[in-house]
């Protein structure tokens, strides 16, 4: 029974990664709350938000734990440093457990062009392991984005990774490529305390995921809800503030394979 589960997982984690490797990056309890709509990313995915969001310094780390087993866990952190010219962001990523897993080091700069258009580009070093392979197998992938905001209650996000379409040699010294992935959303302010994100995601040109979330917020307690996907997949979370220090948790359920749970902190360091 234990090696029919670990068949399973090996299938799941490389089936994963080949056509959805923007899930096992999107280690984002804020995200995930909201139907993993990835304008409300804490690691900032879309590399063109990272001058639009506040002005601090910040740390953030995060955990998630797929369909609760314990060999589908992955962690998460990054920092974003502030500049008069712009905006920089590194981060480390890992995923899986002994005999499947991948390390995620990503780099990215944006800048604002005026007060309502920014733009982005980022690098992400992939490193792949498992077992039969010879090695780890690394590859180079690019992330380019663009944000405008018109007004502080309207923001529209678009951003495409891996346009170059990189990937692994497999035993054979071929390339199987990894997808490229398209995104476009919005975010509006529907009233003081209410903002509602719908974000459009398409895979190598082809197939269309649309994800869509709402977030209450008032004071230092914001509530999260959403969903994604087909079959839709819902998704809730919540999250506490206390001056400089904020704490997010959120969850999802697939009908199939099960509960996700995800949680991060973050700390903010004035300027």
């Amino acid at each position: 029974m234990r090696f029919f589960v670990f068949f399973i997982l090996i299938n799941i984690s490389i089936d994963l990664l080949a056509e959805n490797r923007n899930d096992l990056n999107l280690i984002d309890p804020c995200s995930e709350a909201l139907g993993t709509v990835s304008i409300y990313s804490m690691h900032t995915e879309n590399p063109a938000m990272l001058p639009v969001q506040d002005a601090d310094n910040r740390l953030s780390i995060s955990h998630k734990n797929h369909y609760l087993t314990q060999e589908l866990n992955s962690w998460k952190g990054s920092f974003t440093s502030h500049t008069q010219w712009f905006t920089t962001g590194i981060s480390l990523a890992g995923y899986g457990y002994e005999h499947y897993n991948h390390l995620a080091l990503g780099g990215s700069v944006g800048r604002s062009l005026s007060s309502s258009v920014a733009i982005g580009v980022g690098v992400n070093l992939l490193s792949l392991y498992y077992t039969g392979c010879e090695g780890r197998k690394n590859n180079l992938t690019v992330r380019i984005g663009t944000v405008v905001a018109p007004d502080a209650k309207y923001l529209i996000s678009c951003w495409i990774d891996n346009p170059f379409q990189s990937g692994f040699l497999n035993e054979h010294g071929e390339e199987e490529k990894l997808p490229t992935v398209i995104y476009g959303g919005f975010r509006l302010s529907l009233t003081e305390n209410t903002q509602w994100s719908v974000e459009a995601e398409n895979g190598d040109f082809s197939t269309w995921r649309i994800k869509s979330g709402f977030e209450y917020a008032i004071k230092s307690f914001a509530i999260r809800c959403g969903v994604f996907g087909k079959p839709v997949v819902p998704t809730v979370g919540f999250g506490f503030s206390f001056a400089d220090f904020a704490l997010d948790i959120s969850g999802q359920y697939h009908n199939l394979l099960g509960v996700s749970l995800c949680c991060g902190i973050q700390w903010k360091f004035p300027e």
